[in-house]
């Protein structure tokens, strides 16, 4: 099975593409996709569009897992998160509806996301990151994975780790 978990930002979006065979996981891709701050916010959000209807037409993922909104401090940036992952989200019902997959989406929070992977709510990225290390051995071999990378990884993990 193909899992996608994604870190949704208008910034700098982290995606994840894992493949699920029995209890195992293999790390097939990641990346990030980034948009430029100056740009105007439409201009940004069709890139966001583009890309992720690119990402699933190239790897068609069964198992899509993308992180819940939390609410920040400064208010244009949760609005600005909101906005990307709606439009995540739209990219990701009409995949399903259009694929002759059987496709299951999940949504998570980032608290349930590292509790599920850590055993604790309030981890810390490097925690996160040394568990999906643990589970995901050949991630030891791939350099220099970025946060929102090691944070999609995390979440593509979360549907299938006991909470």
């Amino acid at each position: 099975m193909v899992i996608l978990g994604i870190d949704p930002s208008l910034a700098s979006s982290g995606w994840a593409i894992l493949q699920k065979t029995g209890d195992n996981y293999k790390y097939l891709a990641s990346g990030t996709f980034t948009t430029k701050p100056k740009q105007d916010t439409l201009d940004r959000l069709n890139t966001i569009r583009i890309n992720f209807e690119t990402l699933l037409q190239t790897h068609k993922p069964q198992v899509i897992v993308i992180e819940e909104n939390y609410i920040s401090i400064n208010p244009q940036g949760s609005i600005k998160l909101a906005l990307a992952r709606g439009v995540i989200l739209s990219v990701m019902l009409s995949y399903k509806s259009n694929t002759k997959l059987d496709v299951l989406l999940h949504q998570t929070t980032p608290a349930f996301v590292k509790k599920a992977i850590t055993g604790s709510g309030a981890a810390d990225k490097t925690q996160v990151e040394k568990m999906i290390k643990i589970i995901i051995p050949q991630l030891n071999n791939i350099p220099a994975l970025t946060n929102d990378e090691t944070d999609a990884i995390a979440i593509a993990l979360v549907p299938f780790t006991a909470s």
